[in-house]
């Protein structure tokens, strides 16, 4: 890996369980457990894990839309100065925000229905860098329209004027627009069809060979995060279980969680996209009990409720992310 553009160590986020004015404070969900990775210039990270394992409340800690109880996250850009994220304030924090641009699960939600596509493109530069000249600005925005599959004439329209396909491929365009250095997915094709989604990771590729640009790509889905990673960190109960390169991962993945995500890709229908074989559904199999509410702070081992491997020790004391072999980290006592 070059140098990271983007480090995170030891972050850990809560939230209170109850809101409102008079809510109690003391229950709380602990969504991030001390996770810990780097993204280097023009990698791509991905974390993968069921819903509700942190895999967005990371990454929105990134940007600051949440605000972190605990770690640090350093960001490095082409000058190599590293800057204290969390310490940013006012015009610093949007110079960062300009630099590190998020693109949402949901382009339904995320793209006000009411402007045209031109002001969805333009507002951020407009507000944050105080660029006024439109017709500077609307060529700027056609060209990144075109090079993502739309076209100029596509600025005056709006939002549900277009299939869900093509108000990602807007999303995408936005963030692109303020030029960044790392682009965060947020299951950018988890809901698009089987067919859509290839032709969104693969505009996705150009772009990262284009512009030499950094992502974190949060999926829930292995396949698919495997095919267009470089990297692979499986999240589980807000804890990184594992971590590797994702060709090695796809081929031997050796944490129980690890497997059992494993044996859902082979369970289930064809992705969009071939990858290498996947190991056997006929490993031993990882579920046994129930999963531990988030609300309760694990003990032992976060899996150790659901592994047909666990004894004593997984439940009682916490395992540590160690290197089992080069590049290639696992969270657990029985590897």
């Amino acid at each position: 890996m070059t140098h990271p553009v983007i480090s995170v160590s030891g972050l850990r986020k809560r939230f209170n369980l109850e809101a409102g004015f008079f809510a109690h404070f003391g229950r709380f969900v602990y969504a991030v457990n001390d996770v810990s990775f780097s993204i280097g210039k023009n990698e791509t990270y991905g974390l993968v894990g069921e819903s509700g394992c942190g895999k967005t409340t990371t990454a929105r800690l990134l940007v600051r839309m949440y605000e972190a109880d605990e770690g640090a996250i350093t960001f490095i850009g082409d000058d190599e100065n590293a800057v204290n994220v969390r310490a940013l304030k006012g015009k610093q924090l949007r110079l960062y925000r300009q630099r590190v641009k998020y693109v949402f699960q949901d382009p339904a939600r995320s793209l006000n229905p009411r402007m045209r596509i031109f002001d969805v493109l333009t507002s951020g530069p407009r507000w944050t860098v105080g660029t006024r000249d439109k017709n500077a600005l609307w060529e700027e925005a056609a060209a990144i329209l075109e090079e993502v599959g739309l076209s100029a004439a596509d600025l005056e329209r709006r939002p549900a004027e277009f299939s869900g396909g093509q108000r990602q491929r807007i999303s995408i365009a936005r963030g692109l627009l303020m030029r960044p250095d790392l682009l965060i997915c947020d299951e950018v094709v988890s809901a698009l069809d089987v067919s859509i989604q290839g032709q969104i990771l693969n505009l996705l590729l150009d772009i990262r060979s284009k512009r030499d640009l950094s992502f974190l790509f949060i999926a829930h889905d292995l396949k698919v995060a495997c095919y267009f990673c470089d990297r692979i960190g499986v999240m589980y109960r807000g804890e990184l279980m594992e971590e590797a390169p994702a060709a090695e991962l796809y081929r031997s993945g050796i944490h129980p969680y690890t497997e059992l995500l494993f044996s859902s890709v082979a369970a289930g229908k064809d992705g969009p996209v071939q990858g290498p074989t996947v190991p056997s559904p006929e490993k031993p199999k990882a579920v046994t009990g129930e999963v531990i509410p988030l609300t309760k702070e694990a003990q032992g081992c976060a899996f150790a409720s659901r592994c047909s491997r666990a004894d004593a020790m997984c439940f009682n004391e916490h395992p540590e992310l160690k290197e089992i072999s080069p590049s290639h980290l696992c969270r657990c006592f029985k590897v």
